[in-house]
């Protein structure tokens, strides 16, 4: 039988902590990440162990991480001063959705960068209203979302024509007027064009310019059997009539500031809020809350829900205002 091999006390210690180090350090590391709260003095010793690694450890942001919202931010603030510039109220808007715009704004101004749109517009400041175009979303089409005209021919139009007064209509935020156009030709339909008041107001004057026109792209919407309300021009596009243009009155205004006079009995504001801080949001509502008749109703967009006292929804977008004088249900 070999005898055993002699090791001297140096070789056995060296030998064990070599054989126990792995063990030693991989429990180590695995437990640094654990600290106990009121923990004794003598564990001082590791908590301050811990605390020097994760020192070392840490590694700080990469500095482009750091850029970014600074050219984030430069652009926002371009933005704003073009909304302020127009005479409207920048804080009212949030930042995400209008830095998405600004490439429309650039290719608008024919320019590549910010330094080259601000030296344009101090130069050409009548140029801010293009730009404030180019901003502002102004998605406009004939019976956008057909199954709401639909609810609004077959169950609110025949209940408004019912009462005594004259309808009035407001389309709130209206852009190129193609929303207000697609009620007129309901009304048109109905045999009630001229007995209702149609309004339709928004910020910017090229697009009331273009409202007046009414000119058209043809989309995908079918429209009602022309009965000489419209018309196909040559080149594919729709054209309203005289009399429906007649029928229409336009007006530029903040729809944040103020808003027409009076109460109506169906106001359409489509797709406005989404843009907005929610605290002008809930301003808007209010706003349109209260310039509703007893009885009226308020079309809003698809992904917009008010959250008002006495306004009821009644289908998809559609809110009906009750009140304790005047509670028809369509």
């Amino acid at each position: 039988m070999p005898a055993p091999r002699k090791c001297s006390p140096d070789t056995d210690e060296s030998a064990g902590a070599s054989r126990h180090a792995p063990f030693h350090q991989d429990r180590e590391s695995r437990y640094l990440h654990v600290s106990f709260r009121g923990a004794l003095p003598c564990f001082g010793g590791l908590a301050s162990k811990q605390r020097h690694t994760t020192s070392r450890a840490a590694v700080p942001p990469p500095p482009v991480r750091a850029a970014v919202p600074m050219i984030e931010d430069t652009g926002t603030l371009f933005l704003r001063g073009i909304l302020a510039a127009a005479g409207l109220n920048p804080s009212h808007y949030r930042g995400t959705p209008l830095l998405r715009r600004l490439p429309s704004c650039l290719r608008a101004l024919r320019v590549d960068s910010l330094h080259e749109a601000r030296r344009l517009l101090s130069a050409r400041p009548e140029l801010t209203s293009k730009a404030l175009e180019a901003l502002l979303i102004g998605t406009t089409e004939l019976f956008r979302d057909p199954a709401v005209f639909i609810h609004l021919e077959q169950e609110v139009m025949p209940l408004l024509l019912r009462r005594p007064a004259r309808p009035r209509i407001w389309s709130a935020g209206c852009s190129e007027g193609a929303e207000l156009y697609s009620v007129g030709l309901l009304l048109a339909k109905l045999g009630a064009l001229d007995e209702c008041v149609l309004l339709g107001s928004d910020c910017r004057p090229g697009a009331l310019a273009r409202a007046r026109q009414g000119v058209y792209l043809p989309g995908d919407r079918s429209l009602p059997v022309n009965g000489g309300q419209w018309q196909r021009l040559s080149d594919g596009r729709i054209a309203m009539s005289h009399e429906l243009r007649k029928a229409m009155r336009w007006e530029q205004s903040d729809l944040l500031a103020s808003g027409p006079t009076g109460t109506w009995d169906l106001i359409l504001c489509r797709n406005l809020a989404i843009y907005l801080e929610p605290a002008s949001a809930d301003a808007l509502w209010s706003r349109l809350s209260d310039a509703l008749a007893p009885g009226g109703f308020l079309v809003v967009g698809r992904a917009e829900k008010p959250n008002l006292p006495g306004l009821h929804r009644v289908a998809p977008s559609i809110y009906h205002k009750c009140s304790s004088s005047h509670r028809t249900s369509p």
